[in-house]
């Protein structure tokens, strides 16, 4: 539950008023998996590698004042391998972002 409302807020913070954000959950065998994906801001892809680490911030987050701390997707990244599973980001600057995570059911 954590890792999804952290996913959704980021979602939300970083997408325009008139943006989108996409939610898909699907099951596959034992494993179940969500994507989040906005149609915000976006990540520069040298930033990407180092989102996982406590207290980090992209660069254009900080540039653009956004509000935050730099601990959710740290946390995000704590709570699901604590469940076996795996989480990424995909991002392409100014098209948007997709946070996905999966864990198995079992």
């Amino acid at each position: 539950e954590q890792v999804l409302i952290n996913l959704v807020s980021n979602a939300i913070k970083f997408t325009p008023t008139d943006g989108l954000i996409t939610i898909i959950t699907k099951r596959d065998g034992d494993t179940w998996s969500v994507e989040v994906k906005d149609s915000g801001l976006g990540i520069p892809e040298d930033d990407i590698p180092n989102l996982f680490q406590r207290f980090y911030r992209a660069r254009n987050a900080t540039e653009e004042q956004i509000q935050g701390t730099g601990l959710g997707l740290y946390v995000c990244k704590a709570i699901v391998e604590a469940h076996d599973g795996e989480i990424s980001i995909e991002s392409k600057l100014g098209v948007g972002t997709t946070a996905s995570f999966r864990i198995p059911m079992t």
